[in-house]
C-alpha cells in the first residue's frame, strides 16, 4: 500500500480528518488503509485493535501518516519508533503537529515530515513527492529534514471551498464498530476567541459547506449503510465547532434535510454559541429532526463570561435556553467549566446556581484544562500550579481524561481542594437532571413496552438502584458506553 493512516487513541466517533484525507488519496489513485486504534478498553473489533495496526505496519506501507492531539501525541510517538523500520517515510500531522512542528522534528528523529495546518491541499502533492523521490521545497504546509537542517515551508492556505472536499472514506473503516458512525462536520472553525480553546489549525476562520453538500453526505451514508442507520436510530451528530454561525446556511441545511425526507435524528453536542441562534432557526432545527442541542455556557458569573472571551451575557444564555425549549427541542444541554482564569470558589458556586436555575435537561461540568497555544496555558503557567507532570512537546498523556472530578491545576484563588468541593456540588445538580430524565413518565412507559423477560425487569430494578445510590452519574454512564 502507499499510505497507512494511524490514529492511536480512537473512540466511538469516526476521525473525520484522516478519513477525509484517505478519501482524497483514493480519488487520486493512491492505495490507502486506516488503522483507528480503539483505546478505551476492549476493542469492539479486530480492525480497531493494536494487533490490526501491527498487521498493517508489517505490510510495509511506503508511508505511514500518524495524527494526534496534544494529550495523545505520546502514544503516537511511541508507536512511530516501532513503525519506522517497516516503511520508507513517516508523516506526523494534526493539532499537535501544527503547534510544535520544528520541535517535533528535533525531538522525534523517526519522523520525516510534519504537516501543519489543514492538509487537504497538501496531502496529494506531499505523497506524490515522497513516493517519487521529488523535492519537498514546493510543498506548502510542511516541515522536514534536509540533511542536518530543518526546513519549514510556507503554510498552505485554508480551504475555502469545502464542497470540493470529498466525503470521509467510511468504507475504509469498520463502520459497525462506531457508536457515532455518521458524525458530520458541516463547517470549520469558530469566529470566537475563548481563553481555553485551542484552534491551531482553523484559528478563528469560519467556513461552511453548502446545505446541498451536507445533505448529500448524510443521504449517501444512509443509503450505503442502511443497517447501521437503523441500529443508531438514523442519528447524525453535527461535529462543528460552531454549527450556527451563519443562521441562513443552518436553516438551509434543515430545509434540505426536510425536503429530502431523510427522517434523521440530529444531535449538536459539541456546543453551539448562544449568540448564534434565533427562534426561526431553532424551530427549523426541531422540524429537521434535532433531538439534542447543547450550548457552551461555561460560567454563571457575568464578569468571567466577558473576561474569557465568550462575547455574550447571562441574559443571552437564558434567552437561548428559553427559545430552545419553546421550539420543542427534546433535550437542551449546557457545557460548564470550573477553574477559569481568576475564578474562586465563590464564582464557581455562582455557576452551579446558574446551572440549576436554567431549564436544562442535561448539563456537563468539566475542570478547565490548559493546552499549549492557548491563553489559558499562559495564565496557568504564570499564576497557577500544574498538578500533573508533562514533558514539553513529547508527553502530555497525563492530560488525558481531563474533565474528571480531579483538577489538573490549581491557583491561589482556587485550590484543588476547593475545586473538588465545588465540582461535587455541581455534579449533584447534574445528577438530579439525570434522575429526572431517566425516571420521567415517557422513559418509564418506553421501558415497560420493551419488557420481554424477567431479565429485563431485573435490569430495570438494578438501574433504578444505581441512579439513586451513585454520584456523578454522567461519568458512570459515559464510561459504560
Amino acid at each position: 500500500m502507499d499510505v497507512l493512516f494511524v490514529e492511536m487513541r480512537g473512540s466511538g466517533q469516526i476521525r473525520i480528518g484522516i478519513a477525509t484525507l484517505a478519501a482524497i488519496l483514493k480519488r487520486d489513485n493512491f492505495s490507502v488503509k486506516i488503522a483507528d486504534v480503539f483505546s478505551q478498553g476492549k476493542p469492539p473489533s479486530f480492525m480497531r485493535s493494536k494487533e490490526y495496526l501491527e498487521k498493517c505496519i508489517k505490510e510495509y506501507p511506503k508511508i505511514i501518516a500518524f495524527t494526534a492531539t496534544t494529550p495523545s501525541a505520546y502514544f503516537a510517538f511511541e508507536e512511530i519508533k516501532n513503525a519506522k523500520q517497516y516503511c520508507e517515510k513517516i508523516i506526523f500531522g494534526g493539532a499537535h503537529a501544527t503547534i510544535f512542528k520544528e520541535q517535533i522534528l528535533q525531538k522525534v528523529p523517526e519522523i520525516d515530515v510534519v504537516v501543519f495546518g489543514e492538509a487537504e491541499e497538501i496531502i496529494t502533492p506531499l505523497i506524490d513527492a515522497l513516493t517519487s523521490n521529488k523535492t519537498l521545497e514546493n510543498v506548502k504546509g510542511i516541515a522536514y529534514r534536509e540533511g542536518d537542517k530543518i526546513r519549514v515551508n510556507p503554510p498552505a492556505p485554508l480551504e475555502t471551498e469545502l464542497d470540493k472536499v470529498p466525503f470521509p472514506a467510511r468504507e475504509l473503516l469498520d463502520i459497525e464498530s462506531y457508536d457515532a458512525p455518521f458524525n458530520v462536520m458541516s463547517s470549520r472553525g469558530c469566529p470566537y476567541n475563548c481563553v481555553y480553546c485551542s484552534k491551531p489549525i482553523t484559528n478563528t476562520n469560519w467556513r461552511g459547506r453548502s446545505p446541498q453538500n451536507v445533505a448529500d453526505e448524510i443521504e449517501q451514508a444512509f443509503e450505503k449503510y442502511p443497517h447501521v442507520a437503523k441500529r443508531i436510530n438514523r442519528t447524525v451528530g453535527i461535529s462543528d465547532d460552531n454549527f450556527t454561525v451563519n443562521k441562513t446556511r443552518a436553516i438551509g441545511i434543515c430545509d434540505e434535510l426536510i425536503k429530502r425526507d431523510l427522517n434523521i435524528n440530529m444531535t449538536c453536542v459539541t456546543g453551539i454559541h448562544v449568540n448564534t441562534v434565533s427562534r426561526e432557526l431553532l424551530v427549523k432545527m426541531k422540524e429537521a429532526g434535532c433531538s439534542e442541542l447543547w450550548y457552551g455556557m461555561e460560567t454563571g458569573n457575568p464578569t468571567l463570561l466577558q473576561e474569557i472571551g465568550k462575547a455574550t451575557t447571562i441574559p443571552t444564555v437564558r434567552a437561548a435556553v428559553k427559545l430552545s425549549k419553546e421550539a420543542g427541542i427534546p433535550a437542551v444541554g449546557g457545557h460548564f467549566i470550573m477553574g477559569l482564569p481568576r475564578e474562586t470558589i465563590k464564582e464557581a458556586r455562582e455557576t452551579v446556581a446558574f446551572m440549576k436555575s436554567l431549564d436544562l435537561d442535561i448539563a456537563g461540568l468539566n475542570h478547565a484544562v490548559p493546552f499549549p497555544s492557548t491563553r489559558m496555558w499562559d495564565y496557568v503557567k504564570q499564576n497557577g500550579k500544574l498538578l500533573v507532570t508533562y514533558e514539553e512537546v513529547t508527553d502530555y498523556r497525563n492530560f488525558l481524561g481531563y474533565g474528571e472530578e480531579n483538577p489538573i491545576f490549581e491557583t491561589k484563588e482556587f485550590t484543588a481542594n476547593e475545586r473538588k468541593i465545588a465540582y461535587r456540588e455541581g455534579a449533584a445538580v447534574i445528577d438530579s437532571m439525570i434522575r429526572k430524565s431517566i425516571m420521567s413518565p415517557e422513559n418509564i412507559k418506553h421501558f415497560l413496552k420493551k419488557i420481554k423477560s424477567p431479565k429485563d425487569i431485573l435490569w430495570g430494578i438494578n438501574r433504578t438502584i444505581q441512579i439513586y445510590t451513585h454520584n456523578d452519574l454522567r461519568r458512570i454512564h459515559s464510561k459504560k458506553k
